[in-house]
């Protein structure tokens, strides 16, 4: 009991100490944190996958696993992921298999050339391009130029007006 107890009071001073030395884990990265974490848990959780709970090696992936996770170690959890993958293939479980695997692909590639044809795409290329962006941003200076330039004749001539109108024998003056 006491050299158990003594194996606990040290990891938790461990966890402790790794704890200050951490650093602030950007958002993107939790996500992916996250992400992978749930799938790893769905492929070797002890509840969901009785069978696989008995393998030493699952169970030292499994602790693993989750101390990488309490400290937020992407790169670890990658390795873990790695190496769970490995342990699997070599278990007895039978491969994944994914039903109309060659009709989904054939989805996708549709769906990336409806997305490489249509605007937002084809904008992509025309925004780098500095030549036509120079191009479009002059036309664009000019025209504002122009409505400028009208509003001020416009402005002229609405004063002119105005004081014709004032100087005319108008009934309410």
């Amino acid at each position: 009991r006491t050299a158990n107890w003594q194996k606990q009071l040290e990891e938790m001073a461990e966890y402790q100490e790794s704890l200050k030395c951490r650093s602030i884990v950007p958002p993107e990265e939790m996500r992916q944190i996250s992400r992978l974490y749930r799938k790893m848990v769905k492929m070797i959780h002890p509840d969901l996958h009785p069978e696989l709970e008995h393998d030493p090696r699952i169970r030292e992936l499994w602790d693993r696993l989750q101390t990488a996770y309490r400290l937020n170690a992407l790169d670890e959890m990658e390795e873990i992921a790695v190496l769970i993958h490995e342990v699997l293939a070599d278990s007895d479980t039978a491969p994944v298999q994914i039903p109309d695997l060659t009709e989904k692909i054939e989805k996708l590639r549709q769906e990336l050339h409806t997305i490489t044809t249509t605007d937002p795409w084809l904008y992509s290329t025309w925004i780098y391009d500095t030549v036509k962006i120079e191009k479009r941003r002059r036309k664009y200076q000019d025209s504002i130029q122009s409505w400028n330039e009208a509003r001020t004749r416009l402005a002229a001539k609405l004063e002119t007006l105005l004081l014709e109108w004032k100087g005319s024998a108008c009934p309410m003056n």
